[in-house]
């Protein structure tokens, strides 16, 4: 690709190598526009990396209201698995899913990092993003409500108020509803505002790294042909007054949520580390304790500032792969380091269940060099439908599902393990 109005014959490599047709200076494809076929035309949106035709407005309703119903039924899990979590110190199937979640949530933005993944793997890593809310590999935000980046990160400024807002008017509804109506049975206002406290901690724990990389994302530009355009949506200019504004409104965001939720959470929890193992202590803080040791509290902390990392690298180096690899590799590679130095977990299986992730992980950034043609020398051809790269692909098509079913396993059969007494003698004889 090379800008009509050019002072030079600099040619540019397309993002997306069907995005170019090549012949005129900015031909594109049907479905692109803008720099280097970087934008998608009216109609069509990204679908991941790709600009695809929106749905009709059925189907896009049909899908936003199959992924609201998956996403409350998973929140709903998690905050119930939370609420019990407390009953028992060895109860590890609570920990369990973290883990996974924790593996899943990163996995997800490597698979945004500009590597030439497969489609295969392109498809695992949407499944995967599922884990942060909503994958924009199925789903289009710009199909469905018509924003722009800008709507897009006011909508990921106001999440957390509507994390601390949605839970605390239905439980404060129940809690009245109940007080109000004889015939149902009314609990404490204790219960409902540590349900209250408990379902905040879960949603902030589930929507901060995607709150986090739409954030970041107002400050990665991208200098094409001696102009410097958003990288998130390269039809809009960097450091005009209206993008300054947003950056300065996202920098206060960073400090005080994103890097203020760690930290703050951390201070929280030395704050009450000593009643962390009490009763009450644990009903309050169990979703973010469970499965550590005591000495290591708050290494929830710990592993939130690891994703942050993964996604700051993801955001910031979009515009050199190999930087955004390496560096990926050291945060990756010190965090195994940590782990196995501090080993913060209280049980073996925990223990082992979080280096499968990190190791995994590791795996997944070091192949994707492999995947990136020009620093290998060879062909966008030769890369992606090699017999190497098939090989390769398929190892780590297993290795993800391998992996994760693993998981799955394991916190299936901890949770049955406490549902023994109200099984059949033959299926927990099976579980066994």
């Amino acid at each position: 690709w090379r800008a009509s109005r050019s002072q030079n014959d600099v040619i540019l490599e397309c993002d997306e190598v069907d995005a170019c047709v090549g012949g005129a200076s900015e031909a594109c494809a049907a479905e692109y526009t803008g720099p280097l076929c970087g934008v998608c035309r009216d109609s069509y949106a990204k679908f991941g990396d790709n600009c695809l035709r929106c749905p009709s407005v059925m189907e896009n309703m049909a899908i936003l209201v199959a992924i609201a119903i998956v996403f409350i039924g998973f929140i709903l899990f998690l905050i119930k698995s939370a609420l019990l979590s407390w009953k028992s110190q060895k109860s590890i199937s609570a920990a369990v899913f973290k883990i996974m979640i924790n593996f899943l949530q990163t996995v997800a933005f490597l698979g945004d990092f500009r590597t030439r993944w497969p489609s295969t793997l392109r498809v695992l890593f949407g499944m995967a993003s599922s884990s942060n809310g909503f994958s924009t590999r199925f789903f289009s935000i710009q199909c469905a409500f018509g924003w722009s980046f800008f709507d897009s990160v006011l909508v990921a400024m106001l999440v957390p108020l509507f994390v601390v807002t949605v839970p605390t008017a239905l439980l404060c509804g129940n809690y009245y509803v109940r007080k109000c109506v004889g015939s149902l049975k009314t609990k404490r206002w204790k219960v409902f505002s540590r349900r209250i406290w408990v379902s905040v901690l879960v949603l902030i724990f589930f929507t901060h790294p995607s709150v986090t990389s739409t954030v970041l994302e107002v400050f990665a530009c991208r200098n094409i042909d001696g102009v410097a355009y958003l990288a998130a949506d390269m039809s809009l200019a960097c450091y005009t007054a209206s993008h300054v504004r947003w950056m300065i409104a996202a920098g206060v965001f960073f400090v005080v949520y994103v890097v203020g939720v760690p930290v703050g959470g951390g201070f929280l929890l030395w704050r009450q580390r000593e009643v962390l193992h009490t009763a009450e202590g644990r009903r309050r803080y169990a979703f973010l304790v469970s499965g550590f040791l005591p000495n290591r509290y708050y290494w929830e902390m710990v592993i939130l500032v690891r994703k942050s990392a993964i996604i700051t690298i993801k955001v910031l180096l979009k515009t050199n792969p190999v930087a955004q690899v390496y560096a990926a590799v050291w945060v990756v590679a010190l965090a195994l380091f940590v782990h196995m130095k501090a080993s913060p977990f209280a049980f073996s299986i925990l223990t082992s269940m979080e280096m499968l992730s990190l190791v995994v992980t590791f795996v997944i950034l070091m192949a994707s060099q492999l995947y990136y043609a020009d620093e290998l020398g060879g062909s966008d051809t030769e890369v992606v439908n090699s017999p190497f790269h098939s090989v390769l692909t398929i190892f780590l098509v297993l290795l993800l599902l391998g992996s994760t079913g693993y998981m799955l396993a394991v916190a299936a059969r901890q949770k049955l393990r406490k549902m023994r007494h109200k099984l059949p003698r033959v299926v927990w004889w099976i579980c066994r």
